[in-house]
Formats: C-alpha cells, structure tokens, sequence
C-alpha cells in the first residue's frame, strides 16, 4: 500500500513538472487570464531562454494588505475584504478588470508609486513578475550605450564599462516590449532582455 501511495505521488509529482502551468491553471485567475490572452494572441509575449512571459496590460496593482506570508515569495494568497486580487506580489495585489470590488477608479490611481511596474505571468509556472519599461542589454563592447539607446528609440540609464551591461529606458512597458526585437539583432548585443522585479524586500 505504502509503495503504491509512493509510486502515485512520484507520477503526480512528474506530471506536474512535465505539463508546464498545470499545477497552477486550476483556481488562479491570473494564468487563466494570461492563458486567454495568449491564445487569443491579444497581448504581448516575450521569451527568456525557454520560459514565455505572457503580458497582462489590464492588469491593475493595488498596495497589498500586510500578510503573514513571506512577502519575498510572489503567491496566489486570497484576497483581501477591500480588494479581491487575482494574485499577490511583494507588496502589491493584482486586480484584474471585472474582479469587483474597491478597485481604484483609474489605473493611475493604482499604480501610482509602483514605480511604472506591468504584469506578467510566466507562463511556465502561472506566477507572476513585475516588468519595468526598460530593457537590459549585455553588449560586446562598451561606450555605446547612447547610439544604442537612441536606436532603439529610448533613453539611456545605465552604461557599465566593466559589466558590459546598458539599459535603456522607455515611456512604457509596451514600447520597451516593442523595441525587443530590435535590440537581439543589434550586432552589439550578445543577449536583450526586459528587466523584471520577482522579490521585494521585507518591510523593516
């Protein structure tokens, strides 16, 4: 009996590892939502190595209630009595349109002092990312971080000599999302990716 218990766990265990975001699809709004978007190709994607990231851009962030959770850990916690969110992130709640609820009546509302963030699900795991409107270039040779931020349409923040490594700013997430393409086929770049927030700090 033992060894069959084993056995069924080990198979439930495989099948979850092996069907990317099925452990998360049931009861978690927020892939559910990411999976229609994505079938009915009405947002962006992206890739990282192998993992899709599906955006979420009517996703709308809310300050999070204080939890007893580990608020590093991105999580699908219930929501709280004010604000029903579709998942929980750091110190924010993502609401979804249609969730209810004492909802902001504007996004700006909402996302004031979230430091531009967007949402996205990667699409592997169902948990979800915060994306800033910038993109992280690693480049093979430094000192031209101004011509390539100026190609791509953006703004420069950070050119690192010794890293190799160039941001680039934009006014949006989507217009970051948008200049994707074009930043991997620069010569000068060897990898281009978006910069996204998984942990937060603990408050002190």
């Amino acid at each position: 009996m033992k060894s069959s218990l084993r056995i069924a766990v080990l198979a439930l265990t495989l099948l979850g590892a092996t069907a990317p975001g099925l452990a998360w699809s049931a009861g978690n709004p927020l892939y559910e939502h990411a999976l229609k978007l994505q079938n009915q190709q009405q947002s962006q994607q992206f890739s990282i190595g192998d993992t899709v990231y599906q955006f979420i851009p009517d996703a709308v962030l809310v300050p999070d209630e204080p939890a007893t959770s580990d608020a590093n850990t991105p999580s699908t916690r219930s929501a709280s009595s004010s604000t029903p969110a579709a998942a929980h992130i750091g110190p924010y709640a993502i609401v979804l349109p249609g969730q209810g609820g004492a909802v902001p009546k504007t996004r700006s509302a909402a996302t004031r002092g979230s430091a531009g963030y967007e949402v996205a699900v990667n699409m592997k795991t169902g948990l979800p990312v915060l994306m800033l409107p910038q993109l992280q270039l690693q480049v093979r040779e430094a000192g031209h971080g101004e011509a390539l931020a100026q190609a791509l349409g953006g703004q420069l923040l950070f050119d690192g000599s010794a890293s190799l490594m160039v941001v680039v700013g934009f006014d949006s997430v989507a217009a970051a999302l948008q200049a994707l393409p074009q930043a991997r086929a620069m010569d000068n770049v060897t990898n281009a990716q978006p910069a996204l927030q998984r942990r937060f700090r603990k408050p002190h």
